[in-house]
C-alpha cells in the first residue's frame, strides 16, 4: 500500500514536472508561521490547519523539517492572501517555546506536534502516528479533508530525470557543465529526492542560476528505464557523480568505489564540497569521454 502511494506520488509530481514553467517558486515563498500575538488572524485564513508546533534545538523537530516543508509547498500557494485558491486548508507552525497560549489552547505537551484545527467547527484532530513522513502526512490530510488537493504546480524542479531515452541527448547537446546524481530512492539521504526541501533540489534552485550554471540531473539507478546508461557508464556503486563540463571532461566522484564503508553515502556536505572544489584534485582526476554513454557502434 505505502509502495503504491509512493509510486503515485512520483508519477504525479513528474507529470507536472514536465510541463514548462516561467520559474520556481522559492521554498520560503510557502512557509507561514505564527504566534500568541495574532492567533484568530493567522487560523481564520482556512477552514483547515494543520498546525506544526516545534521548539528551538529540538532534534525530532529538525528531522521532520524537511517534511513540513514539503507539505507547506504543496498546499499553500504563494500568492495566497488568505482567501484565495486554496484556502480550503493551509500549513502552519508556531514555535511552542515563545507562544504559551497556542500551546495551552491546543494543549501541546512535547516536541513536535500536529494538530489540524476545523476552524468553522473549532473541532482539532491530532496526529499520533509515529511516522511522520511526507506519505503518512497526505494520507492524514486526505483522510480528514477530502477536498484538500495538493498543488504539484508549486513546485517545478530545476532538477531533469534522466533515463536511457534521454541521457545522451541531455548530455551531448549542453554547452552547459552538467551534474549527474546516480542514486535510489530507498537510500539514506536520498529519500523523497524528488520533493521541494530535499537538499539536493534546493542545490540545484540555487546553483543553475549562478555564474557556474550548472545543468543538475539525476538517474533512478534501480529503473529498468535507466539500465543502459547504468551498463555504458559502467557504474558500480550508488549514489554516485558524474560531472561533465562543457568541454567534453568528465570527473567521477564514488562511481567505481569499493570501500563498502562508503557505499550508500552521498551527503549534502560531500555534494557541496565536490561542487565548490570540481577544479581541484581533491575529488579525483579529469579525464576525457565521449559525451555518449550507450554506445550503439
Amino acid at each position: 500500500m505505502q509502495v503504491w502511494a509512493l509510486f503515485r506520488v512520483i508519477l504525479l509530481i513528474r507529470a507536472v514536472l514536465a510541463v514548462a514553467s516561467t520559474g520556481s517558486k522559492g521554498l520560503n515563498q510557502h512557509i507561514r508561521e505564527f504566534g500568541d500575538s495574532a492567533i484568530e488572524d493567522n487560523l481564520k485564513r482556512a477552514r483547515y490547519s494543520l498546525i506544526y508546533f516545534y521548539r528551538d534545538a529540538c532534534q525530532y523537530c529538525d528531522k521532520f523539517n524537511p517534511d513540513f516543508e514539503n507539505l507547506s509547498v504543496l498546499f499553500n500557494n504563494a500568492s495566497d492572501s488568505g482567501e484565495g485558491e486554496n484556502s480550503i486548508i493551509q500549513v502552519i507552525k508556531t514555535n511552542g517555546k515563545v507562544n504559551p497560549r497556542l500551546n495551552q489552547l491546543f494543549k501541546v505537551q512535547s516536541y513536535p506536534t500536529l494538530k489540524l484545527l476545523d476552524f468553522k467547527t473549532m473541532e482539532i484532530f491530532t496526529y499520533t502516528k509515529r511516522k511522520r513522513d511526507i506519505l503518512s502526512l497526505l494520507e492524514f490530510v486526505k483522510e480528514k479533508v477530502p477536498d484538500a488537493k495538493p498543488n504539484y504546480k508549486n513546485f517545478v524542479s530545476k532538477v531533469k530525470y534522466l533515463d536511457n531515452a534521454s541521457f545522451d541527448d541531455h548530455v551531448k547537446q549542453s554547452k552547459k557543465d552538467t551534474l549527474v546524481v546516480f542514486t535510489m530512492p530507498y537510500m539514506d539521504d536520498w529519500i523523497n529526492y524528488q520533493y521541494p526541501a530535499h537538499f539536493y533540489q534546493q542545490l540545484a534552485d540555487r546553483m543553475s542560476s549562478d555564474e557556474r550554471n550548472i545543468q543538475f540531473s539525476l538517474v533512478d539507478a534501480g529503473s529498468q528505464a535507466a539500465s543502459d546508461v547504468i551498463a555504458g557508464l559502467k557504474i558500480s556503486n550508488f549514489p554516485s557523480i558524474v560531472y561533465f563540463k562543457g568541454d567534453g571532461r568528465v570527473k567521477a566522484y564514488g562511481v567505481y568505489d569499493q570501500n563498502q564503508v562508503m557505499h550508500g553515502i552521498l551527503s549534502e556536505k560531500t555534494l557541496d564540497s565536490f561542487i565548490d572544489n570540481i577544479d581541484s584534485e581533491e575529488h579525483g582526476k579529469w579525464f576525457e569521454m565521449k559525451r555518449s554513454s550507450i554506445d550503439s557502434s
